[in-house]
């Protein structure tokens, strides 16, 4: 019977197909599997192409190869609605980032500047260097880099009608 797989055989075959399609569609550059090194199990990415670098390297110290399989690429958009909607939500009092992509494409639009009583947040580590990077020093991370751990944190306990700014996604359009 040619369609009965055993898992283990399937599971072979997916994941030599999976290596396949990642080669096919990313540069050399971009690989994330090493058949040669012989991981004994792999994470399957599902990040934007091109943002596969810190789940790799965090995949590697616990043993384990990485299959980054783009659904998606983000691209830029600075249409004139797209600069207004970021220019306003950097005028709030708290504004909340929630990824390096979101803060690396608002940068390309205008400069982050913390205005006087401003909170900037970062949902993860890594958005809050991104941050820093582009001269926000005062930002807020939880140690829990998830949606719970940001909201825990004591400046977005009471916000109490204050305007409160997401990291503008619009900027950063998936396809």
């Amino acid at each position: 019977m040619a369609t009965a797989l055993a898992p283990r055989r399937w599971t072979a075959r997916r994941l030599r197909g999976a290596v396949a399609c990642e080669a096919a569609a990313m540069d050399a550059g971009e690989m994330t599997m090493d058949p040669a090194k012989g991981a004994r199990w792999y994470v399957i990415s599902l990040r934007p192409r091109g943002e596969h670098a810190a789940l790799r390297r965090a995949a590697a110290r616990r043993g384990a190869g990485l299959i980054g399989l783009s659904p998606w690429v983000l691209q830029d958009r600075g249409d004139d609605a797209v600069r207004d909607a970021l220019r306003l939500a950097l005028e709030a009092p708290r504004v909340v980032v929630t990824s390096p992509a979101a803060v690396r494409a608002a940068a390309r639009l205008q400069p982050l500047l913390a205005r006087p009583g401003q909170t900037w947040f970062a949902v993860g580590a890594a958005s809050a260097a991104a941050l820093r990077r582009c001269g926000i020093d005062a930002v807020s991370a939880p140690a829990r880099m998830d949606s719970e751990g940001l909201l825990a944190l004591p400046g977005l306990q009471h916000i109490d009608g204050d305007a409160l700014a997401w990291s503008p996604r619009r900027a950063a359009a998936a396809r």
